[in-house]
């Protein structure tokens, strides 16, 4: 691949199986992450043939790119010292605590020219994109812009959720959170340290016009005893696109309704002066008939 640069940044949308990893807490990690992902989707690599003859996937990475991805004087010194943690993926399959122990690159060198990483056949399996792959897309360049460590993985659970299936709303107990960033907070740090600055930066996206989409929040309560336990947190998805989307869809329906409406009363209108010509008794029925089809 060289160093051939990635592309223009605009609209750079990442299309991220939902059975990929989810974020660490470590902001370093997860971008490195997102942009070894990149990289795979940028330069449509043939990922399945990759998997099928066990072929390791070899990626380099230039120095203004990753200059650029994390824009810090440090920024060889905090790669060098992520590279490690690249190597520690976990994925519990069952109740029974059967895993796959597998790391997100399997050789990985930083040097004047860049970053050179391999990865595992084994691992691109969770990161294909095929047709009939569940699969959201997350706004690379938004990405970047997160400061809150534990932004990335919320982000990416709200994204995964705004959906009809879900109705674009997502729970979290307090086990899910100390799972999920490896984290042995009680619920009044989970919402301190968790909850509420990650709220408030992408909700600080949305009014920045960076991202379509923001979260609200609310306890649930379960009574244990005497006493009133959290259970968890139940996450509302809103979503400006939606939003709008639906304000047309009820406008165009509103719209229907009158031009049926008129319709109807003209129909009604022409059928009433046949009767009169008719038969008086013509235009009771007809006028019952219509009215009970109109109001259904």
């Amino acid at each position: 691949m060289g160093t051939q640069p990635i592309g223009p940044e605009e609209n750079a949308l990442l299309k991220r199986n939902k059975q990929a990893p989810g974020f660490t807490t470590s902001i370093v990690r997860s971008r490195i992450q997102l942009l070894i992902e990149r990289y795979i989707q940028f330069f449509n690599y043939d990922l399945q043939d990759y998997i099928r003859h066990q072929r390791v996937l070899k990626i380099d990475i230039p120095p203004e790119v990753l200059r650029s991805w994390y824009p810090t004087p440090n920024w060889k010194k905090d790669i060098n010292k992520t590279l490690k943690n690249l190597m520690k993926i976990k994925r519990t399959l069952d109740a029974d605590s059967n895993s796959d122990h597998m790391s997100l690159v399997s050789y990985a060198n930083l040097d004047n020219l860049g970053l050179h990483l391999n990865v595992a056949p084994e691992v691109l399996q969770i990161y294909i994109i095929t047709n009939g792959t569940p699969y959201t897309s997350l706004d690379y360049n938004l990405t970047k812009k997160i400061n809150c460590s534990y932004t990335y993985e919320m982000y990416w659970e709200m994204t995964k959720h705004d959906e009809p299936r879900d109705n674009y709303i997502f729970f979290l107990t307090p086990d899910d959170f100390k799972k999920k960033f490896s984290v042995n907070y009680n619920v009044t740090n989970i919402l301190e340290k968790i909850i509420i600055p990650t709220q408030k930066e992408i909700e600080q996206f949305f009014r920045e016009g960076l991202s379509p989409r923001f979260f609200t929040y609310q306890e649930r309560r379960i009574i244990v005893g005497k006493c009133k336990k959290i259970e968890g947190w139940e996450f509302t998805i809103h979503n400006e696109s939606r939003s709008k989307r639906q304000g047309i869809e009820a406008q165009e329906a509103t719209l229907k309704r009158q031009v049926t409406f008129r319709l109807d009363s003209n129909l009604l209108d022409a059928l009433k002066s046949a009767a009169k010509r008719d038969h008086r008794s013509l235009n009771n029925f007809v006028e019952t008939r219509l009215m009970e089809i109109m109001y259904k």
